[in-house]
């Protein structure tokens, strides 16, 4: 049986961790740590937060404009960012499977970022916030998932 290589994509709206190899032989290697500060901003640091106001064509009534959501374009704007490395790592073929960790919500935003050559390599997903555990920690609960998937 041939020794398939896995990145682990570990990440939430504003930081990812890529790891390589088997968390189950205790072997993964960083290959890439990515953070955008954007995402963890109040609103009114990332733009304005109180929205405009416009006129109606007809008549002297006024009503606010709904404001961006500042939040999901930096969100996305992650997403995009991150897809972009792990697409760069299939062109150069650094990986065969991945296996995809982040809250739901991103979850659905990093898949739809994917190319589809690429997210047909996902070998397995987990709707879980794991960035913020140390290496050692996240190594077991990376190989419950290898053994659960």
């Amino acid at each position: 049986m041939s020794r398939f290589r896995r990145w682990y994509v570990i990440a939430d709206g504003g930081r990812a961790r890529i790891l390589a190899g088997d968390p189950r032989l205790h072997e993964l290697e960083p290959v890439n740590d990515m953070e955008s500060s954007a995402v963890h901003n109040k609103s009114h640091d990332l733009g304005s937060d109180r929205p405009g106001h416009t006129h109606e064509s007809v008549g002297g009534s006024r009503h606010a404009v709904e404001a961006p959501d500042y939040h999901a374009k930096a969100t996305l704007g992650f997403a995009e960012a991150l897809a972009s490395a792990i697409t760069e790592g299939f062109e150069s073929q650094a990986y065969d499977l991945l296996v995809l960790v982040a809250p739901s919500r991103f979850l659905s935003v990093l898949r739809a970022s994917l190319p589809s050559a690429v997210d047909r390599l996902v070998e397995a997903t987990l709707a879980k916030d794991l960035t913020h555990l140390p290496l050692g920690s996240l190594t077991e609960r990376l190989a419950e998932i290898r053994r659960t998937g």
